[in-house]
């Protein structure tokens, strides 16, 4: 995809929709994150962003995600013993 990365990021909520990264499609986050760097960076237009980039950027993104899963599964109460 060749898109404008400021215009990308200002029509941000339906934009990400178009978004795919080796075969699959981006969430919203995903996307937002990565435009954000490209503009910070101050790439031009999406074409420009290294795959390898973005790898790291969803890498990142999903080990963040699993951890803040982790500590909010360890926090849990078991309903039946009242223990956690």
């Amino acid at each position: 995809m060749n898109a404008d990365v400021k215009g990308a990021l200002m029509q941000i909520n339906t934009s990400y929709k178009a978004f795919t990264h080796n075969g699959k499609r981006m969430s919203k986050t995903q996307v937002y994150e990565v435009l954000k760097y490209a503009d910070q960076v101050g790439y031009k237009t999406t074409n420009q962003i290294p795959d390898k980039i973005i790898n790291e950027i969803i890498d990142k993104l999903t080990r963040e995600n699993e951890n803040n899963y982790n500590q909010a599964t360890l926090g849990i109460t078991n309903y039946r013993t009242g223990f956690r």
